[in-house]
């Protein structure tokens, strides 16, 4: 379950950028696809898979990067 805490966090930090990037106009589609699949991850510990959990924090700390100097550069 802190491997879900911490991907929790990482979507928390995403979906703050992303709330900005929307004021400025910028739309991240990948974003949009990746946010909602990677919080159902962790929904269920089914199948749970500790890979996968870290997998997911890693993209939303990059895209998270991403969002936030498209809203610096603005």
């Amino acid at each position: 379950s802190d491997l879900q805490d911490l991907l929790i966090a990482a979507l928390q930090g995403l979906s703050a950028w992303a709330v900005k990037a929307r004021e400025y106009g910028i739309i991240n589609h990948d974003v949009d696809s990746f946010a909602p699949r990677a919080f159902f991850s962790t929904l269920t510990n089914v199948n749970f898979d500790s890979p996968r959990i870290v997998g997911y924090a890693r993209e939303a700390i990059a895209l998270r990067g991403v969002l936030k100097a498209q809203c610096l550069a603005v």
